[in-house]
């Protein structure tokens, strides 16, 4: 029984440890004027397509994304769009605040 016992220890000590094999991107979404957060703003992530809105204060998120380049598009009704590229890699968490133009109709 003994030695049962010490081989399930060594087994448990000697597991793999587990690494982050994801990505995440986070940030802000502002009104490049005024510098005030833009809610409800259309983010898109490529590829993938993969849209969120920006919270209230702006703020959006994307996780668990596997390395390699991506380009979010953002998106507001009044602004022009605008797009921004970053590399994703593994385990970090990329910080992107994008800003947006409002259009001026005369």
């Amino acid at each position: 029984p003994i030695f049962y016992f010490l081989i399930t220890i060594m087994s448990v000590s000697c597991s793999n440890t587990e690494y982050d094999v994801f990505a995440s991107v986070h940030g802000f979404i502002f009104d490049n004027q005024t510098g005030a957060p833009i809610p409800n703003a259309t983010i898109q992530l490529n590829p993938g397509s993969i849209s969120k809105t920006s919270g209230n204060d702006g703020y959006f998120e994307f996780s668990e994304l596997t390395p390699g380049q991506y380009t979010i598009t953002v998106q507001k009704d009044g602004y022009s769009t605008n797009r921004k590229s970053f590399d994703a890699v593994t385990g970090t968490n990329v910080e992107m605040n994008i800003t947006l133009t409002q259009h001026y109709y005369e």
